[in-house]
């Protein structure tokens, strides 16, 4: 069909007042909310932060932290096989309330999706959110907003992302450096790149990229990218002097902010996603750095819930990690053993640390003896001695301890047993009004989110949600009379199931919730994940094709409407033509009149 006739076609339905609603409402809930004890819950989560290095930033404060005003308890961590988990099934676990394998993000060991926490808040018209200090894709945040059985399967997660209906995200970027694929060029990820990043703007998000941006912004629906992949540990942030990239705090305050303009209440996570990048380097300085930032998060949550009256916040981490000790085989020069370590010669000094050991090799990679002696006075305000200088370049040192990180350790008396994952017991802070429960004492993981769906909306809802939004597509399909459905993989960045029924034809897109009703845009109230093979599809879209009426041949259709309009304009062209020759007639008719006359007086004035 011509562009033209389309353009006839759509300015008649407007006209005659026909309406399609494309997007779907959030006063229409699957739940009420009745059952719900709080309006709000935050949930603030430290990638791997052990318990001993909550104590270390605490010694470096110099004074309480935030999550000491609400600790409650500690969690037992575990995946569902092992003792040890990593961050996929750690966080699926708070969003979704089961363990599962590692890697897995929002995925059952049965390779088929659970909804998040944070999808069950939205069934019941809540706004939601997502912050973190990693690429958004990062396995935590991922978590909460999609469903793979992959968590490096990063542009299954930004798909689902995009299109789950959330109102803030903010933290880094989805840029090819994080690891997004190995089969991407550059060139075709700037184009990647550009496409989702409309995609995310036609999804009436609000694109901004910078601090003040961040600051100024007073809409109700955000999406924050300060960085092409992660963003700075917060003392390099600070050092850099950096007015691009927001701290936690400041994106978890405008976070609430958006969120909190919804007066059916809010969820909203916000995962602190560094200290355990700096815990895998064994990077002290790092850990420090983003558990104190971490910590200004927390108290703006506290705050926040305090003056609100109607707020529960929850704080913890998925697991801890590097098996981080105050108290190592090496101590330095000027410490015999355990009980000669004072504040002052220990953990004091690191409260002259303004950089962490990352941005230390950076700045000091090149450069020589007297230089790299003067850049770490100027920020750790110590004098490496020759054999702290040999470590530094890298000439001595042992095991995962080597260069300036060997020698902060050292002095400090900071031990580490590996630069992976540990299995102890982790911090759980809780604050809750006065009326509602607390979690409270040595709980599993999976109690944190019973715990959550207990306060915002009912426990176990989410096990019935699942069981409306993610049913096997293939089955269910298989049995409704006369539906054929295939798969496109083909398409690079999102494979397409159509379905056809009826002589009708709907195309989805998977990992989205857009799908085309017979060429007509329209948009489901949740994604269609597709994981190893099998897609998962809602209710909705079930009854959409069980309600489908046969449908004549589209074809057949638009020949029709073309004929038709051909017609119409061929009797308007013929009554126009008639109209010409009548008034030529007329014209020619009083011609040959007038000439006539003339003549006959001519004949007559002659005789």
């Amino acid at each position: 069909m011509s562009k033209r006739i389309r353009g006839i076609i759509a300015a008649f339905l407007v006209v005659a007042g026909v309406t399609t609603n494309i997007h779907s409402s959030k006063s229409d809930v699957a739940y009420a909310n009745e059952r719900g004890k709080t309006k709000n819950v935050i949930m603030l989560i430290a990638d791997g932060m052990s318990t001993e290095a909550i104590t270390l930033a605490r010694h470096t404060k110099g004074d309480s932290l935030a999550m000491d005003e609400i600790s409650v308890g500690s969690v037992i961590t575990s995946w569902a096989n092992g003792p040890i988990t990593d961050s996929a099934p750690g966080g699926t676990v708070y969003a979704a309330g089961e363990k599962t394998n590692n890697k897995y993000i929002g995925t059952s060991v049965n390779d088929t999706p659970m909804a998040s926490i944070l999808e069950g808040a939205e069934s019941v018209g809540k706004a939601t959110g997502i912050v973190a200090t990693s690429e958004i894709t990062h396995a935590t945040p991922g978590d909460f907003t999609a469903h793979t059985n992959n968590r490096k399967y990063y542009n299954q997660i930004l798909q689902q992302q995009i299109n789950q209906d959330m109102e803030v995200v903010l933290g880094g970027g989805f840029n090819k450096a994080s690891g997004f694929s190995s089969e991407v060029s550059s060139d075709e990820f700037e184009s990647y790149y550009e496409e989702q990043v409309n995609n995310i703007k036609e999804e009436g998000f609000d694109f901004i990229t910078t601090k003040d941006q961040l600051t100024s912004y007073d809409g109700d629906k955000l999406w924050g990218s300060f960085a092409d992949a992660d963003l700075k540990y917060d003392f390099d942030r600070q050092s850099d002097n950096d007015n691009v990239q927001p701290s936690l705090a400041e994106m978890t305050n405008k976070a609430i902010e958006v969120l909190n303009k919804d007066e059916d209440g809010f969820f909203l996570m916000v995962e602190g996603s560094k200290v355990d990048w700096a815990a895998h380097a064994n990077n002290t300085v790092g850990i420090v750095s983003d558990i104190l930032a971490f910590d200004e998060a927390v108290k703006a949550a506290i705050e926040f819930a305090k003056t609100d009256g109607n707020t529960v916040v929850v704080v913890t981490t998925d697991h801890g990690n590097s098996g981080i000790t105050i108290g190592s085989s090496y101590y330095n020069e000027n410490i015999e053993s355990y009980d000669k370590a004072t504040y002052e010669n220990t953990t004091d000094l690191l409260k002259n640390a303004t950089i962490t050991e990352e941005r230390f090799n950076e700045i000091a990679s090149g450069k020589s003896n007297d230089e790299i002696k003067a850049i770490a006075k100027k920020y750790y305000g110590i004098d490496l001695n020759d054999e702290e200088l040999a470590i530094v370049k890298g000439e001595q040192g042992e095991g995962r301890q080597v260069g300036i990180r060997e020698v902060i350790a050292r002095r400090v008396g900071i031990g580490y047993t590996t630069g992976g994952h540990t299995g102890e017991q982790i911090y759980l802070g809780v604050y809750a009004p006065s009326d509602i429960e607390l979690l409270e004492g040595v709980v599993d993981n999976t109690e944190v989110n019973k715990y959550m769906q207990r306060v915002l909306f009912g426990e176990e809802i989410l096990s019935s949600y699942t069981k409306e939004i993610y049913q096997d597509g293939e089955v269910i399909l298989n049995k409704i009379e006369g539906t054929k459905a295939s798969i496109d993989e083909t398409i690079k960045y999102s494979p397409k199931l159509t379905i056809e029924r009826l002589g009708n034809v709907i195309e989805v897109d998977l990992y989205t919730n857009n799908y085309r009703i017979n060429g007509e845009e329209k948009e489901l109230k949740t994604v269609v994940p597709y994981i190893n093979g099998k897609y998962f599809i809602p209710q909705e879209l079930i009854d959409i094709v069980s309600n489908l009426k046969e449908n004549t041949n589209s074809k057949d259709i638009e020949e029709k409407v073309e004929e038709n309009i051909v017609d119409i304009i061929e009797e308007v062209i013929t009554d126009i033509n008639s109209e010409e020759v009548n008034e030529i007639q007329e014209e020619t008719a009083v011609y040959n009149q007038d000439t006539i006359k003339e003549d006959i007086e001519e004949v007559g004035g002659e005789n």
